[in-house]
Protein backbone atom coordinates (compact mmCIF):
# COMPACT_ATOMS: atom_id res chain seq x y z
CA UNK A 1 0.00 0.00 0.00
CA UNK A 2 1.02 3.69 -0.64
CA UNK A 3 2.47 5.62 2.25
CA UNK A 4 -0.73 7.39 3.78
CA UNK A 5 -0.28 10.97 4.59
CA UNK A 6 -2.62 12.90 6.49
CA UNK A 7 -3.28 17.22 6.61
CA UNK A 8 -5.29 18.38 9.79
CA UNK A 9 -7.40 21.55 10.87
CA UNK A 10 -6.24 24.22 13.25
CA UNK A 11 -9.58 24.56 15.60
CA UNK A 12 -8.30 28.31 16.56
CA UNK A 13 -7.33 29.31 13.42
CA UNK A 14 -9.12 27.18 10.23
CA UNK A 15 -5.97 26.88 8.51
CA UNK A 16 -4.75 23.39 7.18
CA UNK A 17 -1.04 22.07 8.06
CA UNK A 18 0.56 18.91 7.43
CA UNK A 19 1.35 16.37 10.42
CA UNK A 20 4.22 17.68 10.87
CA UNK A 21 3.53 21.00 10.49
CA UNK A 22 0.41 21.68 12.87
CA UNK A 23 2.64 21.33 15.79
CA UNK A 24 4.61 23.88 15.26
CA UNK A 25 1.62 26.06 14.18
CA UNK A 26 -0.35 25.22 17.48
CA UNK A 27 3.13 26.49 19.14
CA UNK A 28 3.15 29.68 17.31
CA UNK A 29 -0.77 30.18 16.07
CA UNK A 30 -2.01 33.98 17.52
CA UNK A 31 -5.44 32.82 17.24
CA UNK A 32 -4.77 30.15 20.11
CA UNK A 33 -2.66 32.09 21.89
CA UNK A 34 -5.71 34.73 22.47
CA UNK A 35 -8.01 31.80 23.32
CA UNK A 36 -5.22 31.02 26.02
CA UNK A 37 -6.15 34.24 27.67
CA UNK A 38 -9.74 32.90 28.64
CA UNK A 39 -10.22 30.16 30.76
CA UNK A 40 -10.43 26.40 29.01
CA UNK A 41 -13.93 25.08 29.23
CA UNK A 42 -17.54 26.84 29.58
CA UNK A 43 -19.73 26.70 32.43
CA UNK A 44 -21.33 28.70 35.63
CA UNK A 45 -18.56 27.62 37.55
CA UNK A 46 -15.68 29.65 39.26
CA UNK A 47 -12.31 28.87 37.24
CA UNK A 48 -9.47 27.15 39.09
CA UNK A 49 -5.99 27.11 37.77
CA UNK A 50 -3.55 24.42 36.60
CA UNK A 51 -1.17 23.36 34.55
CA UNK A 52 -2.69 22.67 30.96
CA UNK A 53 -0.84 19.69 29.31
CA UNK A 54 -0.19 20.02 25.40
CA UNK A 55 -0.29 16.29 24.22
CA UNK A 56 0.43 15.16 20.42
CA UNK A 57 -1.28 11.41 20.02
CA UNK A 58 -0.80 9.22 17.26
CA UNK A 59 -1.43 6.00 16.21
CA UNK A 60 2.45 4.25 16.94
CA UNK A 61 2.48 1.78 13.41
CA UNK A 62 -0.24 3.82 12.11
CA UNK A 63 0.97 7.75 12.67
CA UNK A 64 -1.44 8.88 9.67
CA UNK A 65 -3.83 9.05 12.27
CA UNK A 66 -3.30 12.05 14.84
CA UNK A 67 -4.41 14.41 17.15
CA UNK A 68 -3.63 17.83 19.20
CA UNK A 69 -5.48 18.30 22.89
CA UNK A 70 -5.25 20.41 25.42
CA UNK A 71 -5.95 18.38 29.15
CA UNK A 72 -5.96 20.07 32.24
CA UNK A 73 -3.31 18.43 34.45
CA UNK A 74 -5.41 17.58 37.49
CA UNK A 75 -7.39 15.07 35.52
CA UNK A 76 -6.48 11.40 35.79
CA UNK A 77 -4.71 9.15 33.76
CA UNK A 78 -8.66 7.38 33.25
CA UNK A 79 -10.20 10.62 32.30
CA UNK A 80 -7.62 10.59 29.00
CA UNK A 81 -8.30 6.72 28.84
CA UNK A 82 -11.69 6.65 28.60
CA UNK A 83 -11.26 9.61 26.05
CA UNK A 84 -8.84 8.29 23.57
CA UNK A 85 -11.67 4.89 23.79
CA UNK A 86 -14.36 7.61 22.72
CA UNK A 87 -12.93 8.96 19.62
CA UNK A 88 -10.63 6.19 18.69
CA UNK A 89 -10.62 2.93 20.37
CA UNK A 90 -13.68 1.55 21.95
CA UNK A 91 -15.61 -1.73 20.49
CA UNK A 92 -15.57 -4.41 22.83
CA UNK A 93 -14.79 -2.96 26.63
CA UNK A 94 -11.49 -4.34 26.48
CA UNK A 95 -8.84 -3.50 29.13
CA UNK A 96 -5.93 -0.75 28.33
CA UNK A 97 -2.80 0.33 29.84
CA UNK A 98 -0.62 3.20 29.85
CA UNK A 99 3.36 2.80 30.09
CA UNK A 100 5.02 5.58 31.55
CA UNK A 101 8.60 5.59 32.40
CA UNK A 102 8.27 1.69 32.61
CA UNK A 103 5.07 1.72 34.86
CA UNK A 104 1.86 0.41 33.90
CA UNK A 105 -1.14 2.36 34.45
CA UNK A 106 -3.97 -0.30 34.03
CA UNK A 107 -7.87 0.51 33.66
CA UNK A 108 -8.33 -2.81 35.67
CA UNK A 109 -5.42 -4.36 38.05
CA UNK A 110 -4.58 -7.94 38.91
CA UNK A 111 -3.12 -9.42 41.60
CA UNK A 112 -0.56 -11.76 39.52
CA UNK A 113 1.03 -7.83 38.99
CA UNK A 114 1.06 -5.76 42.41
CA UNK A 115 3.61 -3.90 40.71
CA UNK A 116 1.03 -2.50 38.30
CA UNK A 117 -0.70 0.63 39.01
CA UNK A 118 -4.61 1.63 38.34
CA UNK A 119 -5.04 4.55 36.22
CA UNK A 120 -6.43 7.41 39.10
CA UNK A 121 -3.24 8.95 39.48
CA UNK A 122 -3.47 12.67 38.42
CA UNK A 123 -1.46 13.99 35.11
CA UNK A 124 0.63 16.00 36.69
CA UNK A 125 1.85 13.60 38.79
CA UNK A 126 3.35 11.79 36.03
CA UNK A 127 3.55 13.75 32.78
CA UNK A 128 6.16 16.81 32.30
CA UNK A 129 7.43 18.27 28.99
CA UNK A 130 9.13 16.58 26.46
CA UNK A 131 7.65 12.89 28.09
CA UNK A 132 6.72 9.79 25.20
CA UNK A 133 4.56 7.64 26.78
CA UNK A 134 2.37 4.82 25.35
CA UNK A 135 -1.52 3.43 25.54
CA UNK A 136 -2.25 -0.08 24.96
CA UNK A 137 -6.26 -1.05 23.96
CA UNK A 138 -6.90 -4.50 23.89
CA UNK A 139 -4.38 -7.15 24.71
CA UNK A 140 -5.55 -9.61 22.23
CA UNK A 141 -5.45 -7.62 18.82
CA UNK A 142 -3.52 -4.79 19.94
CA UNK A 143 -4.01 -0.93 19.13
CA UNK A 144 -0.86 0.75 20.14
CA UNK A 145 -1.17 4.98 20.65
CA UNK A 146 1.51 7.08 21.21
CA UNK A 147 1.71 10.24 23.52
CA UNK A 148 3.71 12.95 23.50
CA UNK A 149 4.06 15.88 26.00
CA UNK A 150 4.82 19.11 23.29
CA UNK A 151 4.44 21.24 26.45
CA UNK A 152 2.88 22.58 29.30
CA UNK A 153 1.52 26.35 30.66
CA UNK A 154 -1.01 27.55 33.77
CA UNK A 155 -4.03 28.43 32.97
CA UNK A 156 -7.80 28.85 33.55
CA UNK A 157 -10.41 25.92 33.72
CA UNK A 158 -13.94 26.06 34.10
CA UNK A 159 -16.08 22.90 34.46
CA UNK A 160 -14.79 19.00 35.33
CA UNK A 161 -14.52 16.69 31.82
CA UNK A 162 -13.14 19.87 30.27
CA UNK A 163 -10.67 18.38 27.17
CA UNK A 164 -9.87 20.38 23.86
CA UNK A 165 -9.23 19.24 20.86
CA UNK A 166 -6.66 21.39 19.10
CA UNK A 167 -6.32 19.32 15.98
CA UNK A 168 -6.87 16.00 14.23
CA UNK A 169 -6.56 14.43 11.15
CA UNK A 170 -8.50 14.74 8.02
CA UNK A 171 -9.62 11.15 6.99
CA UNK A 172 -7.25 9.35 5.18
CA UNK A 173 -7.49 9.14 1.25
CA UNK A 174 -7.67 5.04 0.97
CA UNK A 175 -8.63 3.42 -2.38
CA UNK A 176 -10.04 -0.05 -3.09
CA UNK A 177 -7.25 -2.50 -3.88
CA UNK A 178 -8.94 -3.76 -6.36
CA UNK A 179 -10.60 -1.07 -8.52
CA UNK A 180 -8.73 2.00 -6.87
CA UNK A 181 -12.30 4.09 -6.37
CA UNK A 182 -12.85 5.33 -2.71
CA UNK A 183 -12.74 2.37 0.11
CA UNK A 184 -15.67 2.35 2.30
CA UNK A 185 -14.68 -1.48 3.59
CA UNK A 186 -11.58 -2.74 5.01
CA UNK A 187 -12.06 -7.04 5.27
CA UNK A 188 -10.91 -7.54 8.78
CA UNK A 189 -9.14 -11.16 7.86
CA UNK A 190 -7.47 -9.87 4.82
CA UNK A 191 -5.89 -7.37 7.22
CA UNK A 192 -3.53 -9.73 8.93
CA UNK A 193 -2.79 -11.62 5.95
CA UNK A 194 0.45 -9.84 4.41
CA UNK A 195 -0.11 -11.78 1.09
CA UNK A 196 -3.84 -10.36 0.57
CA UNK A 197 -4.27 -7.97 -2.00
CA UNK A 198 -7.98 -7.13 -1.22
CA UNK A 199 -8.11 -5.14 2.27
CA UNK A 200 -9.63 -2.10 1.46
CA UNK A 201 -12.62 -2.48 -0.94
CA UNK A 202 -15.56 -0.07 -2.37
CA UNK A 203 -19.07 -1.08 -1.83
CA UNK A 204 -19.21 -2.52 -5.46
CA UNK A 205 -16.00 -4.56 -4.67
CA UNK A 206 -16.78 -5.69 -1.04
CA UNK A 207 -19.70 -7.33 -2.50
CA UNK A 208 -18.00 -10.02 -4.52
CA UNK A 209 -15.02 -10.02 -1.65
CA UNK A 210 -14.65 -13.76 -0.88
CA UNK A 211 -14.06 -13.57 2.82
CA UNK A 212 -17.89 -12.39 2.94
CA UNK A 213 -19.85 -9.44 4.63
CA UNK A 214 -19.62 -10.55 7.87
CA UNK A 215 -15.75 -10.05 7.66
CA UNK A 216 -16.34 -6.47 6.66
CA UNK A 217 -16.03 -3.48 9.29
CA UNK A 218 -15.88 0.42 7.92
CA UNK A 219 -13.07 2.54 6.85
CA UNK A 220 -12.91 4.97 10.21
CA UNK A 221 -11.06 7.84 10.80
CA UNK A 222 -9.59 5.82 13.92
CA UNK A 223 -5.66 3.37 13.99
CA UNK A 224 -8.43 0.26 14.95
CA UNK A 225 -9.83 0.69 11.79
CA UNK A 226 -10.41 -2.47 10.76
CA UNK A 227 -9.47 -4.24 13.97
CA UNK A 228 -11.79 -6.47 16.52
CA UNK A 229 -15.53 -4.90 15.88
CA UNK A 230 -14.53 -1.65 16.03
CA UNK A 231 -17.04 0.57 13.69
CA UNK A 232 -15.86 4.20 14.30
Amino acid sequence: MATITTRGTCSFCGESFSQRGMGRHLIACKARKAAMQEPLGVGRSQPRTTTIYHLKIAGTYLPYYWMHIEIPGDKTLQFLDSFLRDIWLECCGHLSAFIINGVHYMSMRFEDYPEDKDMKVRLHEVLSPGLTFEHQYDFGTTTYLTLKVIGEREGQVIGRDVLHVMARNDPPEQPCDVCGKPARWICSLCLWDWESEETRLCDDCASRHACGEDMLLPVANSPRVGVCGYIG
